[in-house]
């Protein structure tokens, strides 16, 4: 089996660390790039006394490799440094995270953990409006603060919300326009529509993004393509608004995607009308996912690749109460059927109390009947890194 690679530390000397540099990840700090980088990530978790000015961007081989000395340490010059660490910037600019086009995707968190004094809360870009997120409620001099950061950074208009745990209240326009119903949003080119009013973030899962550009570019890693053969069949279980579905449609994959809200699926329906796709050729199954892969093993359906991103807590007339740290594996159990040789699963779940290490041996464990040609497990974008990880995904290739 091939095992992707450790997506942080290679290895430590008594002079340095050696970090791998995953793809679309930003190394080394940014004028323009209010979140975290590694660099700085790295430092403040594990090695806080380090020496960061001296640290060196590298290429070999074809992998990016950032090399921290250890406290006390310098390292040599190396022909292969392509880049001195720039100065930290302030948290306060506004602007898309440095390794996002803004002309081609307008979804994101542009302030996250690195917030410092500035009073802004977690701030996300939603098409042309923005969205802050505060712990606790907020004063009328921090609203202040973050309508200043939306006018700067040319929003039509602002909302707060306040969120914790156990509680999560409707957004509050604060500033400007408020959100039209039918706005639109883009990630990687690919239209969505965005909605505020109903308390949801977004019309899809920003912290989504890499998987789904996975899907769209055809490419889950170096070498090893979505779809190799052509002609794919893809079954997104759990499809909310049926983004990685449109992904996979633009790819030139024929879609099943299922769900219990048929106000979901018709949104579906929506974006691939609006991104130049007709929805008769593609499945919209309204139901319980259980039911469905039942159904669709009796009748012979096989598919290229399985999409399994299920809520936290559901429940169904036909399956009752789903708990995903319950009844996720039994689930990606129940799917192998569907799987034609060499198809792809990707599994994931935004549950923070499973832990990455139990989530992937009961991935593991659950498609041990099936031989593993490809495995790879990732958490949330960067920009969404705020705190302890939360969002684990796991892409497989099967035999």
């Amino acid at each position: 089996m091939q095992e992707s690679p450790c997506p942080l530390l290679l290895h430590r000397t008594r002079r340095e660390h050696v970090l791998r540099v995953p793809a679309g990840v930003p190394p080394l700090p940014h004028r323009n790039q209010p979140g975290e980088s590694l660099l700085e990530w790295f430092l403040r978790h594990h090695a806080p006394d380090a020496s960061p000015d001296q640290s060196r961007l590298l290429e070999r081989g074809g992998e990016r490799l950032l090399r921290v000395p250890r406290p006390g340490c310098r390292l040599p010059p190396h022909p292969e440094g392509i880049d001195p660490v720039e100065a930290i910037p302030a948290a306060s600019r506004p602007g898309a995270p440095a390794w996002l086009d803004p002309g081609t995707t307008s979804l994101y968190r542009c302030v996250g953990l690195r917030r410092g004094k500035s009073g802004l809360p977690l701030v996300d870009r939603i098409g042309d409006h923005y969205l802050g997120t505060y712990e606790d409620a907020p004063r009328p001099r921090d609203l202040g603060t973050l309508a200043a950061f939306c006018r700067r950074a040319g929003g039509r208009g602002c909302y707060s919300k306040v969120a914790r745990p156990g509680h999560e209240a409707e957004p509050v326009l604060i500033w400007g326009e408020s959100l039209p119903p039918d706005s639109l949003a883009r990630e990687w080119g690919v239209s969505y529509r965005v909605d505020l009013v109903r308390g949801q973030p977004s019309g899809i899962f920003p912290d989504q993004r890499e998987n789904r550009h996975r899907i769209l570019t055809d490419r889950i890693a170096p070498g090893l393509p979505a779809f190799p053969k052509g002609d794919a069949r893809v079954l997104n279980a759990f499809a909310h608004s049926c983004g990685f579905s449109l992904c996979a449609a633009l790819a030139g994959a024929r879609t099943t995607s299922v769900d219990l809200s048929s106000r979901f699926l018709e949104l579906g329906r929506w974006n691939f009308r609006n991104n130049g796709l007709d929805p008769v050729e593609h499945e919209f199954l309204r139901g319980d996912v259980f039911g469905w892969f039942r159904r669709l093993a009796r009748r012979g359906r096989r598919f290229d690749m399985l999409v399994l991103d299920p809520p936290t807590f559901s429940r169904s007339r036909e399956s009752g109460a789903f708990r995903v740290e319950r009844d996720l594996p039994p689930l990606v159990r129940d799917s192998l059927p569907l799987l034609s040789p060499g198809g792809w699963i990707l599994v994931s779940t935004n549950k923070a109390s499973w832990a990455p290490s139990r989530f992937r041996k009961a991935m593991r464990e659950a498609v041990a009947d099936r031989g593993l040609e490809y495995f790879h497990q990732d958490c949330e974008p960067w920009d969404y890194r705020h705190g302890a990880s939360y969002l684990k995904t796991i892409w497989m290739k099967l035999g």
